[in-house]
């Protein structure tokens, strides 16, 4: 893969940026120069997101990491050629969208989509790289801090970083299945040991039951037989609606008796109110007449002494009104002779003239007529009072008889209710015959003998009684039958839990089997017989091959070759593999501790190349498809930390004259001179946005 063209936009630092502005980046070392925090390694970022996304930037990164500040939105468009093929790839995030892919192949000098969703342009990267994600983002990208520590790897970490580098799809996916296999037992055994209960348990619990179905079944039994004793008990007692009605007409007969005794008592006073002896009709057809007439005759002398009574009252009046008048015209004369002594006096009737003589005569008549109605009115006094005596005696008579009359309408009424009261205690009788009858009885009080109570209230009383705790009983029993057949249906599932727990016991005992040998297959075979065996028979000879001449470059043949020793586990270390360097000035075999740090430094630059010039070649076993690496390109970010200039200019024309890589990009704070021929791309920062341009020194 050769990287041609890159575009960015509100990525990171970089608002805008084009590589190169005109034509493809160059073949070759690329020199990548910049202070720090000028987004040098944002450079190699935009190209692994446009690429595999933000998984590929780094670990916990999210896409919204990645937006610059002053940016909704960001989008990396990038060309790359493999194998004569040209391919775009444009990626593109904003945090209302979502992100976007598209992968186009160039046909014809035209752009053609190959795919639009990140699975599918996952895919296809993988069939033109000839990698999975991971092993060709360890191929591109040599990681800032890598080398270092490649350098100063214990043997143990050293084959660990191997081993994570190169991705070795098998050992990953046996022990991947292996794990999962693992997870999948626990996974089953921890929901087996939540349901599982020991089997003794179980037993000691299903024995619980059986006794408590054992108590429940005799005391089943003695409830049945109780019911039958109360059911035989009930059956001999007359029917309750038997009784019931008994005890209502006999209530209705005692009611009737006292109300027929209470009729005939008020009959009595009806016949002493109409002065009866007897409720004989004839006698009281006789008495009716009788104060009828009578009461005819005290109207007729009642109207008379009214009629005097109003005579003499109106009598009365005109005397009193005449003496009044009489007094008035006395009083006028009397008046008229003291004031006056003329004979010219006036008559107060007439108005004539009156002499002294006409005038005392006058007064003499007045006197004589005013003391006349006065003895009238003594009189009238007398009678009227005699009348008012007389008429009390006959409005009291009147009374009397009034009073006999109604009497003897009540006397008809009485006579009649208590025949009605007599008719109804006889039907009320009659139906209580017939009562007794359907009961086999002749009488109450031999039926009250029969079952040895008192009164017909204390037999309906017994027969309640016996119907309740029939009833009771009945609902006890069937509770018992409930509560029985629980206990038979828990049994039932304890004795089956039994079995299942026992058989749970032993499907336990088998995934721990299981589990306790795939265990020893991952941790015993695959990390340590497969691993050692990728190791010691295919990966060490790959990559001892491939590094050796970056060595003697890098070191200006100080140093010619290097070997990957397998070591045994030690401690808590565990198996590894120790890293030595052949060295020339002496012929001996070196540990990299024994090593400067320089030396270290420039030897994990050759390994590291070494191992990405491999990745995509190595084949794990015999039998591993092969693969032509396709990956012909390598970001280096800062490995030049910790090299003089001498080692720093040995490994840049190293470098320059590599062919195993179409493009190194190198990533340097350190000022490399002697080498203006090589292309750079110079980074700067201007306030917050970072700015890149292409230097290639054979243009100018």
């Amino acid at each position: 893969m050769k990287i041609l063209t890159l575009d960015v936009k509100d990525f990171k630092p970089y608002r805008r940026l084009t590589l190169p502005e005109e034509g493809e980046l160059p073949e070759g070392l690329i020199l990548v120069r910049g202070s720090n925090s000028t987004g040098k390694s944002s450079l190699f970022e935009a190209i692994l997101w446009a690429l595999w996304g933000p998984r590929a930037v780094g670990s916990g990164v999210e896409n919204d990491d990645l937006v610059s500040f002053s940016g909704v939105q960001c989008r990396v468009q990038m060309t790359f050629d493999v194998d004569g093929k040209v391919y775009k790839i444009e990626r593109s995030y904003d945090s209302a969208d979502g992100m976007k892919v598209v992968l186009y192949e160039k046909k014809n000098n035209a752009w053609k989509s190959v795919g639009d969703k990140s699975g599918t342009v996952e895919r296809n990267l993988q069939e033109i790289l000839n990698l999975e994600w991971q092993q060709a983002t360890n191929t591109l990208l040599v990681r800032q801090g890598e080398v270092a520590l490649i350098a100063n790897s214990t043997p143990s970490a050293l084959r660990e970083l191997l081993l994570k580098v190169y991705n070795i799809e098998l050992i990953e996916q046996m022990e991947g299945q292996l794990n999962h296999l693992e997870k999948d037992i626990e996974g089953k055994l921890k929901d087996k040991r939540t349901s599982y209960e020991r089997p003794e348990t179980a037993e000691a619990y299903a024995s619980q039951i059986r006794e408590s179905v054992k108590q429940l079944q005799r005391a089943h039994d003695g409830k049945n037989e109780e019911l039958k004793t109360v059911q035989s008990q009930l059956a001999s007692l007359p029917a309750r609606a038997a009784i019931r009605a008994l005890h209502d007409l006999s209530a209705a007969i005692d009611r009737k008796s006292a109300e027929l005794a209470e009729r005939q008592e008020v009959l009595q006073n009806a016949l002493d109110e109409a002065g009866l002896m007897d409720t004989d009709p004839s006698l009281i057809e006789a008495r009716q007449r009788q104060l009828e007439r009578e009461m005819e005759r005290l109207n007729s002398l009642q109207t008379t002494i009214d009629s005097r009574i109003s005579e003499i009252d109106q009598q009365t009046g005109h005397i009193n009104g005449v003496a009044r008048d009489f007094g008035a015209k006395i009083a006028v004369l009397e008046s008229a002779v003291r004031v006056s002594a003329r004979a010219d006096m006036l008559c107060p009737t007439c108005q004539k003239p009156l002499t002294s003589d006409e005038c005392n005569h006058i007064l003499s008549e007045y006197r004589q007529s005013i003391s006349q109605g006065e003895l009238t009115l003594k009189e009238l006094k007398a009678e009227r009072s005699r009348l008012a005596g007389e008429s009390r005696e006959t409005r009291a008579s009147m009374v009397v008889v009034e009073g006999a009359l109604k009497g003897l309408s009540r006397l008809r009424s009485r006579q009649s209710e208590v025949e009605a009261s007599k008719k109804q205690l006889e039907e009320k009788e009659a139906e209580l015959q017939a009562v007794l009858r359907t009961l086999g009885v002749k009488s109450i009080e031999s039926l009250l003998k029969k079952h040895g109570v008192d009164a017909v209230v204390d037999l309906h009383t017994l027969i309640e009684q016996t119907s309740t705790r029939y009833e009771s009983l009945k609902g006890e029993l069937e509770s018992f039958e409930q509560r029985l057949q629980d206990e038979q249906r828990a049994l039932a599932e304890q004795e089956a839990k039994v079995i299942l727990m026992r058989q749970l016991q032993a499907e336990i005992e088998s995934l721990e089997k299981i589990l306790e040998h795939t265990r020893y297959v991952r941790r015993k075979l695959v990390k340590s017989f497969v691993a050692d065996y990728v190791f010691q028979k295919r990966l060490i000879g790959i990559v001892r091959g491939a590094t050796n001449r970056y060595v003697r470059e890098f070191t200006s043949g100080q140093y010619t070759s290097i070997d990957l020793v397998p070591t045994s586990a030690s401690g808590i270390g565990g198996q590894g593999v120790a890293l030595k360097v052949q060295d020339a000035r002496d012929n001996a075999l070196k540990k990299t501790s024994q090593l400067s740090y320089g030396d270290k430094t420039a030897v994990s630059i050759g390994l590291r190349l070494g191992i990405s010039r491999t990745m995509s070649s190595v084949r794990p076993l015999r039998g591993s498809p092969a693969v032509s690496p396709r990956v012909r390109c390598v970001l280096l970010d800062e490995p030049l930390g910790g090299l003089d200039k001498t080692r720093r200019a040995a490994v840049i024309d190293g470098l320059t004259r590599d062919h195993s890589f179409k493009q190194i990009f190198l990533i340097t704070h350190t000022d490399v001179q002697g080498h203006e021929d090589v292309p750079t791309i110079d980074v700067t920062r201007t306030g917050a946005s970072s700015e890149a341009r292409l230097h290639i020194p054979s243009d100018e």
